[in-house]
């Protein structure tokens, strides 16, 4: 097989497998059933390896999308403040708990040891080897954690990675100058001290008093006003299954940030407990001289070094790598990378043939007739939550998504126009970008909705069914048009939806004509007077042939009349597709059933007659 790296026409051949190619992916985009988890599994990661981000631990499936967009917009809210509480509490609960216990433990057992020590042992060389290892270590420790720690920044580990390289390149460097000198004498002290009293007491102490902060902070967060919300917005089977996938996404990330929290807190606490001892001991022991010279050399290297190496550059990298770096990295990487990659392969007229011969096609039957009623849906119910938490001061926002299937044909380039080319037309670019058009392909062809986040995942299994009209809208006389496995769907009816006590009032039958008349939509109302059929409305509203051609019949409803106190017209003709006849709103001037047909049409704008050779 010969393979392009540039496009700039195609063959016979490749233009007759449009149609064909554009189907499959119809298919794909529609398909239901059984969800191809282990897929989702094996590609979703590649995803997050290309934006540059860590994979995270929790990854929740759904079995409906109001499911999946409203806990991850809850999880995420929770979370948001989770940072805040769950920092702000540990700490607290930590400093009160370590402080005392370890300042007496180490104040009382370093002083004498470290002043017999110390005086012996610390001398000139403290000075020369802290100078030299200081500046050095810290340099080369900061400038390779800092590189690691922005790839990493979406996961906010650029502060505790910088942080903890400069804690371990400095405690290094002092460790190694210092330490030969000083450490057989006080460690045997201090490590006994600390250990035997440190121990117990912060071990104790800072379970039971984390335990209680973390759980009011979290619990206190936004549980309350969020559960409003969901139930204010949903039932109350899909708040329960909201309430379980919330707890999946944030039960794992607030476990690890409290254990992260509570070691970071335990460990600056008692460093700070030890440290201020030890400094006062040691400052006492080894006098003023030694102190200078050791406070002069580590605080003059540690300064220039994190200076110089971190600096505003790194500050600016952090800032701009962090901010909402999850919600378009994970598609980005991926859709992105791989559409600005074969745009810049293929010549104008290639794309605007591939795109409209398979993207169109493929984006109008699956996003435009399936995917844009199911995201409209989904985007009222979420509206309405984020509304009612907001009045409780919660405070919630739409979680960005990838839609999976639906989005198969979506946007400018999607992924059935970029396969296309790959399998049709056999472009090949180069291998990081085949890896990542094949990460997208897979990930959508295998699963429904998609919420990436840098604590959790969130993704949606398939619908159960999807059934369409003639025209390929959503459309179902005997129940819901799409339905997903726990029961949540639409009623559509010709593309139109309803909620469920007036799809059926009107699918049965028993709504009268002025119920139907009464329905705010124009849309719903169109399709209720479908039902309801012509026959009838010119029954209930003393209906007259006014007018008669070979294109149909003009009917005046001479008891019912618009806001103009002129009576309802309608264009009443045969459909050949199926022999029934439709009844079509049509202007109260016309006089005849061709101007009423031509109006349909809109034939009047461009100045053309009405005269068809034939109906069709």
């Amino acid at each position: 097989m010969e393979y392009r790296t540039r496009i700039d026409s195609l063959t016979d051949e490749e233009k007759s497998k449009m149609a064909e190619y554009a189907e499959k992916w119809i298919e794909i985009g529609l398909k239901t059933g059984e969800t191809d988890w282990d897929t989702f599994d094996k590609y979703m990661p590649v995803a997050y390896e290309k934006a540059g981000l860590k994979y995270p631990k929790n990854v929740v499936r759904v079995s409906s999308p109001l499911v999946g967009a409203l806990a991850a917009s809850v999880a995420e809210g929770i979370l948001k403040k989770r940072r805040g509480a769950v920092r702000g509490a540990v700490r607290d609960a930590v400093d009160g708990a370590v402080g005392g216990a370890v300042g007496d433990a180490v104040r009382g057992a370093v002083g004498d040891a470290v002043r017999g020590a110390v005086r012996g042992a610390v001398g000139g060389a403290v000075h020369d080897a802290v100078g030299g290892a200081v500046g050095d270590a810290v340099r080369g420790a900061v400038g390779g954690a800092v590189g690691g720690a922005v790839g990493d920044a979406v996961g906010g580990a650029v502060g505790d990675a910088v942080r903890g390289a400069v804690r371990g390149a400095v405690r290094g460097a002092v460790h190694d100058a210092v330490d030969e000198a000083v450490r057989g004498a006080v460690d045997g002290a201090v490590g006994d001290a600390v250990g035997g009293a440190v121990g117990g007491a912060v071990r104790d102490a800072v379970r039971g008093a984390v335990r209680d902060a973390v759980r009011d902070a979290v619990r206190g967060a936004v549980r309350g006003a969020v559960r409003g919300a969901v139930r204010g917005a949903v039932g109350g089977a899909v708040h329960d299954a909201v309430d379980g996938a919330v707890r999946g996404a944030v039960g794992g990330a607030v476990r690890d940030a409290v254990r992260g929290a509570v070691h970071d807190a335990v460990h600056d606490a008692v460093d700070d407990a030890v440290d201020g001892a030890v400094r006062g001991a040691v400052r006492g022991a080894v006098g003023g001289a030694v102190h200078d010279a050791v406070d002069g050399a580590v605080g003059d290297a540690v300064g220039d070094a994190v200076r110089g190496a971190v600096g505003g550059a790194v500050d600016g990298a952090v800032r701009g790598a962090v901010r909402d770096a999850v919600r378009d990295a994970v598609g980005g990487a991926v859709g992105d990378a791989v559409r600005g990659a074969v745009r810049g392969a293929v010549g104008g007229a290639v794309h605007d043939a591939v795109d409209g011969a398979v993207g169109d096609a493929v984006g109008g039957a699956v996003d435009g007739a399936v995917g844009g009623a199911v995201r409209g849906a989904v985007d009222g119910a979420v509206e309405t939550a984020i509304s009612i938490a907001k009045k409780t001061g919660v405070s919630l926002s739409w979680h960005y998504w990838i839609g999976g299937q639906f989005w198969v044909g979506y946007w400018w380039y999607g992924i059935a126009a970029v396969n296309f080319l790959f399998d049709i037309c056999n472009l090949k670019l180069s291998k990081d970008i085949m890896e990542r058009a094949e990460a997208y392909r897979k990930i959508s062809e295998s699963v429904n909705y998609i919420w990436p986040n840098s604590d959790f995942i969130m993704v949606c299994a398939r619908p159960v069914k999807i059934l369409r009209d003639e025209r390929g809208r959503l459309h179902s006389e005997a129940g819901q048009a799409i339905e997903y496995p726990d029961g949540w769907g639409l009623y559509m009816l010709h593309g139109i939806n309803f909620d469920a006590p007036l799809y059926w009032k009107i699918v049965k039958k028993e709504m009268t004509s002025k119920e139907a008349l009464a329905i705010p939509s124009t849309d719903q109302r169109a399709i209720a007077l479908q039902f309801i059929g012509g026959e009838r409305l010119m029954q209930d509203f003393n209906g007259k042939i006014i007018g008669k051609d070979e294109y149909g019949e003009l009917v005046e409803l001479t008891d019912l009349k618009d806001s103009n106190g002129e009576p309802y017209k309608y264009l009443r003709a045969l459909n050949p597709e199926n022999g029934q006849y439709v009844y079509l709103r049509t202007r109260p001037e016309f006089k005849t059933a061709q101007e009423a047909e031509a109006w349909s049409y809109d034939l009047s704008r461009w100045g053309l007659n009405y005269k068809p050779i034939s109906r069709t």
